[in-house]
């Protein structure tokens, strides 16, 4: 039989042994340090995701749990026999750690093959998609932006200089592809 209460949110048990009132001995007490009981419970996602990192990078993540432990005291009489035992218990927060291996998809690689053909006073781009998720294209004439688009093709009317694509998607844009000339026509014929 025994009896328990609580106190500062810990759970006592009291184990009494009855002795004699005119007796006297000398008592000894056992304890040891809290310990884990379990594994720990309740616990939040691993933080940083590794979708959010980049791909092939090393990285911690953390999260956090709840660890229940015990705490016990042993009550001896000089020859060791246990008189009486009190269990003490608590649920503490912990954190944990781990490695990690990013998994981000980085920006798209650049486009290859850009071509331009030159008809009817239209230069016809084109080239070939990288591999991975591209969202959209910047067709850049010189130094400047010429234009976005969602497809591997575009025409361009009466401009002149070299043109060079860029893969794009919501990581940002990749590195230029290889140039092309654009042309105007003298007097073509269509």
């Amino acid at each position: 039989m025994y009896f328990h209460f609580m106190k500062n949110d810990v759970l006592f048990y009291l184990y009494p042994r009855v002795i004699p009132v005119n007796a006297t001995r000398q008592i000894y007490v056992y304890y040891n340090n809290w310990y884990d009981v379990n594994p720990p419970y309740n616990c939040s996602a691993w933080s940083p995701a590794a979708s959010t990192v980049a791909i092939g990078q090393t990285f911690t993540q953390t999260n956090s749990c709840t660890q229940y432990q015990n705490f016990r005291y042993d009550y001896a009489d000089g020859q060791g026999n246990i008189l009486s035992s009190r269990l003490l218990h608590r649920a503490i927060p912990v954190n944990n750690s781990q490695s990690a291996v990013g998994t981000k998809q980085l920006v798209p690689n650049a486009p290859t093959n850009l071509k331009s053909f030159y008809a009817c006073q239209i230069n016809e781009l084109t080239w070939n998609a990288p591999s991975g998720g591209v969202d959209h294209y910047e067709i850049w004439i010189g130094s400047t932006l010429h234009k976005t688009v969602n497809t591997t093709m575009f025409s361009v009317f009466n401009k002149t200089g070299t043109v060079r694509v860029k893969a794009c998607n919501s990581h940002g844009c990749g590195v230029f592809s290889n140039s092309a000339q654009l042309s105007v026509g003298d007097g073509d014929m269509c």
